[in-house]
């Protein structure tokens, strides 16, 4: 159980220095300094390469215990970074304050990797076998699409697995549900005219605002909140068009909207109804169309409160003295490209807060990243 704060501190430092963000990604640089954290020869590497400077790592550590495969998964990429201005610290240099490491993907989620890894090394320290199978799963493109999580399910690399541990930001806390997340791009044409004349076009921006509300109604109105999770949410991030002058209507205009939500909504029902609202509302309107294109489309994942899962990763933090009361995360994450192909047990734990202002002064305990450490390097050791 002993890990030393100021190798947990080194790791987690150099794991920052590492840029991985988004949309460049280039966690193929983080994974040539992780794998050398481990001795090669109890290494059972597999490399999946995206392209682009872009891969994702599954690597088996054998253990006593055959029928038994814990998968641990974190992710390397992180946020994108428009402007250092508001940082208090640089955000690549990993500066240690009053307990804190800053520094952009501190909490999301390079914290959590250098959970993992903290863990691993504990284990294998002096030599020592595993109890129980171990896969250290890091995925690329965690952020976007999920193409290394989706490359891990649709390779087979997860066949056998029997448990699952996501080390994201849960503040320590174990989360056991996950809102899903939909974002869908709609674009709007209609007919342009003077304004004096509104009755001569179609208005494309006053059509997509009324279809957006339509939207959120459908998601929102008449939705029974979770437990853990809350009510769903459908949010309007960005809208723009506009006619050929400020006296002349809209004849085109684009939204995005973010829709995060729970596990009894179905994604692809919910898309199939939005087009179904688009194709009311141009119906009423010769010269309106609608057209939507779904950027994000991540499933909602729960798990039941007395899975044995569940309570035995309560009774491990418990023996540990820390929390163990259950709640949700709010982000999406590799869960919604693993759990729903997979069907396996899982729970969500690690260092950092789960909504975290990722803009400016991103930022984590280390305290938090050691304690998370030693809870996985229980639970697995006492399996």
């Amino acid at each position: 159980m002993s890990i030393c704060e100021n190798r947990a501190l080194a790791i987690l430092q150099q794991l920052v220095r590492i840029r991985t963000h988004q949309p460049d990604g280039d966690e193929s640089d983080l994974l040539d300094f992780i794998l050398t954290l481990f001795p090669f020869e109890k290494l059972q590497t597999h490399v999946i390469d995206h392209g682009g400077n872009r891969s994702s790592l599954v690597a088996a550590f054998p253990g006593r215990d055959s029928s038994r495969t814990v998968a641990l998964v974190g992710q390397m990429d992180t946020h994108g970074l428009t402007s250092t201005e508001r940082w208090d610290f640089p955000p690549y240099r990993a500066t240690f304050r009053n307990g804190f490491v800053y520094g952009r993907g501190t909490s999301n989620m390079k914290g959590g990797v250098a959970s993992i890894i903290l863990a691993l090394q504990n284990l294998l320290a002096g030599g020592k076998s595993l109890p129980v199978n171990v896969l250290l799963c890091l995925t690329a493109d965690g952020e976007m699409s999920g193409s290394g999580a989706r490359a891990m399910v649709e390779g087979g690399f997860l066949s056998g697995v029997t448990e699952l541990i996501f080390v994201e930001p849960t503040d320590g806390k174990i989360a056991i549900a996950q809102k899903g997340a939909l974002w869908v791009k709609v674009a709007a044409k209609g007919k342009t005219c003077h304004t004096c004349f509104p009755e001569n076009g179609v208005d494309a921006l006053g059509n997509l605002m009324l279809l957006c509300r339509e939207i959120r109604r459908r998601v929102v109105a008449h939705a029974a909140p979770h437990p853990l999770l809350g009510l769903p949410l459908c949010i309007l991030t960005r809208m723009e068009g506009g006619g050929a002058a400020p006296n002349f209507v809209a004849d085109r205009g684009d939204a995005l909207l973010d829709m995060r939500l729970l596990p009894y909504q179905d994604n692809g029902d919910i898309i199939h109804e939005l087009e179904g609202i688009g194709e009311r509302l141009s119906s009423k309107q010769p010269g309106l169309s609608f057209e939507m294109d779904v950027l994000v489309d991540r499933q909602a994942s729960t798990m039941p409160e007395n899975a044995p899962l569940v309570r035995r990763f309560q009774e491990n933090l418990g023996n540990l003295g820390m929390d163990t009361k259950l709640t949700g995360f709010h982000s999406f994450s590799d869960v919604s490209r693993i759990v729903p192909f997979l069907g396996v047990p899982f729970v969500i734990f690690g260092p950092g807060e789960d909504i975290v202002e990722t803009t400016i002064n991103e930022r984590v305990s280390l305290a938090s990243v050691v304690d998370v450490a030693k809870a996985l390097t229980r639970y697995i050791a006492a399996s």
